[in-house]
């Protein structure tokens, strides 16, 4: 289901995207020289973007489990363990609620550059 929620998203608004004026202009790319993804790619989503869109995430999460009573250090390396004077079903609820904060707030952040700029070529 989830990942039918991003993809979907992703796909309309790549249809609904204006299209290169120049595209059927330009020569076709070599795929012996010319890679569509390298390291430098690699290395910038995903330890540059992906730990930034990471941190942001978990730090959302864990705001509202603040917010609705539970610390962070109620959580931190207690591996699973209801901390006192909290109900175990208050507590696994807010935990639900907090992992589908973690989750939107991924797919906000992945889609954003999508639609802000999914067709840069186009605008020169």
């Amino acid at each position: 289901m989830r990942s039918c929620f991003t993809d979907c998203i992703g796909a309309v608004v790549l249809a609904y995207e204006k299209p290169e004026a120049d595209l059927l202009l330009r020569p076709p790319r070599n795929p012996k020289t010319t890679n569509l993804v390298n390291w430098q790619l690699i290395f910038h989503s995903y330890a540059f973007v992906g730990m930034i869109e990471t941190t942001l995430s978990f730090t959302m999460a864990y705001w509202y489990l603040e917010r609705k009573g539970i610390a962070f250090g109620d959580l931190w390396f207690k591996f699973g363990a209801i901390p006192e004077g909290i109900d175990a079903d208050y507590y696994n609820a807010r935990l639900n609620e907090a992992s589908s904060i973690y989750f939107i707030n991924l797919v906000v952040m992945l889609v954003s550059p999508r639609l802000s700029a999914a067709n840069i070529r186009a605008d020169y």
